[in-house]
């Protein structure tokens, strides 16, 4: 049922919006690119600087600009390959904002459409959109075909697509010394000891570690590095169930992370970590 409803929302989305002038690329001249990322997703985002640094030393001269949610803002706040977030906040509003910027190119790497993405890509005016595996959609100047499933293969294919030498596959996320120095200060509490630091949550509820298998596992971590420090790290949301679940383990060497309130605590803990 879900699946005919799905089609029959595709048709009539393509019917009132999979439509635009077919636009060519130059890569003689400076190009303005967007990346859509406005799904919030810290991973997808940590992968994405792999692509903004490629090109950025590629293409001096080109813009990068990337729309992203409140979380990733803060991701990219010292990225030196992004030349500007935009947060997303709601379809009119970013039609409004972005549309003067006049994009070269819109690049759009998910596999389904939903009916904003429809109304982005046809209303921004952009004059290239590119997207992945999207042939049969008028709105996508050029598809491409990435070979391997994971958000890394699909950015070398767009990457190989502008001839641009993705051969680095590091992750940028730069840190400022106040934000190592806090962390370092925080490790410090248990001088000599190695820290392995574990991320038990994720974007959605279903990729997380059940408890039971979290439990086992830090368990036999501890079984084989008896001497470390783990810390257990939590976004705010989950501080509470984060410090019951270690008051469950019951090991002198565990201990949550209390302190982190942003991803940017979180990633100079782990930037300081052993493990």
């Amino acid at each position: 049922m879900k699946s005919t409803v799905r089609r029959l929302q595709l048709t009539l989305l393509k019917r009132a919006f999979d439509h635009k002038s077919r636009g060519s690329i130059n890569l003689s001249k400076p190009q303005k690119i967007l990346f859509d990322q406005k799904e919030d997703l810290i991973g997808d985002m940590l992968v994405n600087t792999v692509a903004f640094r490629a090109i950025k030393q590629a293409y001096p001269d080109w813009g990068i600009h990337v729309l992203s949610g409140p979380t990733n803002l803060e991701v990219l706040r010292s990225n030196p390959f992004v030349d500007e977030v935009h947060v997303f906040k709601g379809i009119g509003a970013t039609i409004r904002r972005l549309a003067k910027q006049q994009f070269d190119l819109y690049y759009f790497n998910k596999n389904r459409l939903h009916v904003r993405d429809f109304i982005l890509l046809k209303f921004l005016g952009a004059t290239v959109n590119i997207g992945r595996d999207k042939e049969g959609f008028e709105l996508f100047d050029y598809s491409l075909s990435v070979q391997g499933e994971t958000e890394l293969d699909r950015y070398l294919a767009l990457l190989k697509f502008l001839r641009v030498n993705g051969s680095s596959n590091r992750y940028d996320f730069p840190l400022t010394s106040v934000e190592l120095a806090t962390a370092r200060e925080h490790l410090a509490q248990r001088p000599g000891k190695p820290v392995i630091i574990f991320n038990r949550y994720g974007n959605r509820r279903g990729k997380l570690f059940s408890r039971a298998c979290s439990v086992q596992l830090l368990r036999e971590v501890d079984r084989v590095y008896p001497n470390a420090q783990i810390i257990l790290l939590s976004p705010p949301q989950t501080k509470a169930e984060t410090i019951d679940f270690a008051r469950q383990l019951d090991l002198s060497n565990v201990r949550v992370a209390e302190s982190t309130r942003t991803i940017r605590d979180s990633a100079a803990l782990i930037h300081c970590a052993d493990l």
